[in-house]
């Protein structure tokens, strides 16, 4: 009874709002206030370790998994969250069993501002934490291609234009960049960061974005990406079914993503844009690419 009492309270209480959802049909469905009722208030206990501090948060919406299930979002491969500014995450099955999120409506008793619905989950990665949630997407298929050609950096951006920024960085435009590798509209790109974030991106999305060097590291920037999508510390970037590998500082020999990453490259025989021209490679190092062995 308290429980359908709180559901009352909080369909009186939340103005009206539509979040937009694309079922796996491409049927989009629009999730409004009084859809509320028919969904199952959780709670949710969230704690962070903040400036030497514990903190501790409550939460309280319902489960990702129920309105999937309710609006015909099953068959998919991911599913593909983009907020009122534009930040896009994506949770694959897998990621969605492990982490079980809710969408929240509450904090701390308080309701969370109407732009503000959040994705949330106790081990969610804080950069899958997406708030002011306007859609929900089904994504059947995502074409995720084993590297066929590899290029080191250095062979790409020797193609592409450079600036300097006023922190005397080496600057170059992804659009360029991407042109490179493939002359495709409507192509996704695939990157990846040494700290374990992998986004899967529109190519849209970075149209007017940059690849910034400082010193041997490469990041994403761009005033039209939002914040969190902003990667430190690059380790590759696929664009079908060419990879460019950016170099790293020597200690990402240990680095759990790169180990991981070298393990798939590593395991047949490659091209690779060597000198100017593609050849077919084994095994090599990707700090030293004088080491490169040859298939003859």
């Amino acid at each position: 009874m308290k429980l359908i009492f709180t559901v009352m309270i909080l369909l009186f209480m939340i103005p009206v709002f539509t979040l937009e959802i694309t079922n796996d049909l491409g049927e989009i469905i629009l999730f409004e206030k009084t859809n509320l009722a028919d969904f199952t208030l959780v709670n949710l206990t969230i704690t962070n370790e903040k400036r030497h501090e514990t903190v501790i948060e409550q939460y309280s919406g319902f489960r990702l998994t129920n309105l999937m299930t309710k609006f015909g979002l099953l068959n998919f491969s991911a599913i593909e969250f983009i907020a009122s500014d534009q930040y896009l995450v994506r949770l694959t099955r897998e990621q969605i069993i492990e982490y079980d999120p809710l969408i929240a409506i509450m904090k701390d008793d308080n309701l969370l501002p109407l732009e503000g619905l959040r994705l949330i989950s106790p081990d969610l990665p804080n950069m899958y934490k997406i708030s002011n949630i306007e859609k929900i997407i089904s994504v059947l298929d995502i074409f995720i291609t084993e590297p066929a050609i590899i290029f080191p950096v250095h062979t790409i951006l020797e193609r592409v234009k450079l600036s300097i920024n006023s922190e005397q960085e080496q600057v170059f435009q992804m659009a360029e960049i991407i042109a490179q590798l493939s002359t495709k509209n409507e192509i996704t790109i695939r990157l990846a960061s040494t700290d374990g974030m992998e986004q899967v991106l529109p190519a849209h999305y970075l149209k007017n974005a940059s690849l910034v060097k400082n010193q041997n590291l490469f990041h994403l920037q761009g005033p039209e990406i939002p914040r969190g999508m902003r990667q430190k510390e690059l380790l590759f970037m696929a664009v079908e079914e060419n990879y460019i590998l950016f170099y790293q500082h020597q200690n990402l020999q240990q680095n759990e993503e790169y180990i991981k990453f070298m393990k798939v490259i590593s395991n047949k025989p490659r091209k690779a844009m060597i000198n100017g021209e593609i050849k077919e490679i084994a095994d090599f190092d990707i700090f030293d690419w004088s080491t490169v062995n040859y298939v003859e």
